[in-house]
């Protein structure tokens, strides 16, 4: 039997916004074959509204590479999505009213998955820039710092205002997945999931905090950098264990390659006593009563003369990345 190709190119942009206010979208082309299904080849069968909505699911989903798609009603239809294993081993048939559809997709919307990657991609400038979610078409926008750290390349996870130290996402640790404002990177009141956050370090060696970077970028002052083999936060769990550290600096004290003491629970947020220190790193002259360095702040528990706690308006900055 001669197979009936319809001589239909799709080029397009699918963009489906989900409840959860997730954006998935691909370039894609294809050929879609009219009156024609692939039989027995389905790994997964859904009703969706319209054959738009069935190419979404499948352009979702990473092993998807064709559908069919059967009209049972004006507003839905049975979809039937089919991956490459199928398609090699399955023949197509004719059938009234069914179509099938080869997915290709187009390179040039594959984006990084961290700012690293970005950087390793062509880009330069620091910025925003629309970065790789869990999916290959899940994606969004981070803020990427290429110019602060001659030599490396950081991918913004966490920025909190100093006046917001009281709500939820500031206080509630690493090891849960806490969000605020995902898809609106700010200085102020931003912390992506931590699904995102793994995503982001599965492309990064290392991990820092800087201390109201808006207003004075890197000068190493109130900052911090390490390995994530030396100290994970996103699963640190422990009351003053010393960890390593790149360097370390809290108002001037500070070493390099030094281990420092780091708290973190199911209830605190990560953060370093700076009173409290019995590392190698030692306490930090000048501390009040468990003073609290790099989050972990509390009411009373501050000192004005770190930089992320110097004011309402100051803001301590996460981010994670690696050398170019």
């Amino acid at each position: 039997m001669q197979l009936k190709l319809a001589k239909i190119i799709l080029s397009a942009i699918f963009i489906l916004f989900h409840s959860s206010r997730s954006e998935f979208c691909h370039e894609a082309h294809g050929l879609i074959y009219n009156d024609q299904i692939l039989i027995g080849g389905n790994y997964k069968s859904i009703i969706t509204r319209g054959i738009l909505a069935c190419s979404h699911k499948c352009l979702a989903d990473p092993t998807c590479t064709s559908y069919n798609y059967e009209r049972s009603t004006e507003s839905q239809g049975a979809c039937e999505l089919i991956n490459e294993e199928a398609e090699s081993k399955e023949v197509l048939r004719e059938r009234k009213g069914n179509i099938f559809n080869v997915i290709s997709f187009s390179n040039n919307l594959r984006k990084p998955r961290s700012c690293l990657q970005a950087w390793n991609q062509g880009a330069r400038t620091s910025g925003f820039y629309l970065i790789q979610g869990r999916t290959e078409c899940l994606f969004y926008e981070m803020y990427c710092d290429f110019s602060s750290e001659p030599g490396w390349a950081w991918t913004l996870v966490m920025s909190q205002g100093f006046g917001n130290r009281g709500n939820s996402f500031t206080k509630s640790p690493f090891l849960k997945g806490v969000l605020k404002n995902q898809r609106t990177p700010n200085w102020e009141k931003y912390r992506i999931g931590k699904g995102r956050m793994w995503v982001i370090k599965e492309s990064s060696s290392h991990w820092r905090v800087t201390c109201d970077f808006p207003n004075f970028g890197v000068d190493f002052r109130d900052y911090l950098r390490a390995a994530f083999q030396n100290l994970n936060p996103i699963k640190f769990e422990a009351s003053g264990k010393c960890c390593k550290m790149d360097y370390i600096d809290i108002r001037g004290h500070n070493c390099t390659g030094c281990t420092a003491a780091w708290w973190q629970n199911d209830q605190r947020f990560l953060t370093h006593f700076s009173d409290q220190d019995e590392c190698q790193f030692g306490k930090t002259p000048g501390s009040g009563a468990n003073e609290a360095n790099f989050g972990g702040y509390w009411k009373s528990n501050t000192n004005i003369a770190f930089r992320c706690s110097s004011s309402e308006r100051s803001t301590t900055n996460y981010w994670f990345g690696g050398r170019v």
